[in-house]
């Protein structure tokens, strides 16, 4: 599972554009209120959907209107009367809200998830709440920051100062 963004990233309707693991996505909130998680380009003839709008809890396309459920199905399609075929759709990625975030299962083979991600009992009884939210962009896979941040000491023998101000260890 890989944080795409934070909830907060697209409420009231807008509609979030994420460049990540080497795919382009966009996400919104449907009509139950769940969110979803597609390819960023509609099937069609390849308009990115970052630039529609979500209308009815779908996702428009702007070239030729086309709205795609969560569930990455077009439902229907501005100019017709027919219902869309069902070969009408694009990728739908298995997606989850997660502690405030945006999660979604990517796996290089196109396995469904291998695992669930796990309830903290102790920040959702709100024992423990988040104080705050570091932004930055580096040029590396999402994993390598996963996985080198608790060596925070080699980021001074590999790479120079701990490029992020504020959030060096007190050590």
């Amino acid at each position: 599972w890989y944080k795409l963004c934070n909830i907060e990233d697209f409420k009231n309707g807008k509609i979030r554009s994420v460049s990540a693991l080497g795919e382009e996505f966009v996400i919104f909130r449907g009509k139950d209120g769940q969110v979803g998680v597609l390819d960023a380009f509609c099937p069609h003839m390849g308009a990115n959907l970052i630039d529609g709008k979500v209308s009815d809890g779908c996702i428009e396309c702007p070239f030729h209107g086309w709205r795609f459920d969560t569930s990455g199905q077009c439902v229907s399609i501005e100019y017709s009367d027919r219902k869309p075929p069902t070969a009408a759709k694009t990728r739908a990625w298995p997606s989850k809200e997660w502690l405030g975030s945006v999660w979604i299962w990517y796996d290089a083979a196109g396995r469904d998830p291998q695992w669930e991600l796990a309830p903290i009992e102790s920040i959702e009884s709100r024992r423990f709440k988040l104080q705050r939210t570091l932004r930055s962009e580096f040029p590396m896979h999402v994993g390598e920051m996963h996985e080198n941040s608790p060596d925070y000491y080699h980021f001074n023998k590999m790479h120079g100062p701990f490029p992020i101000k504020g959030a060096a260890p007190p050590f």
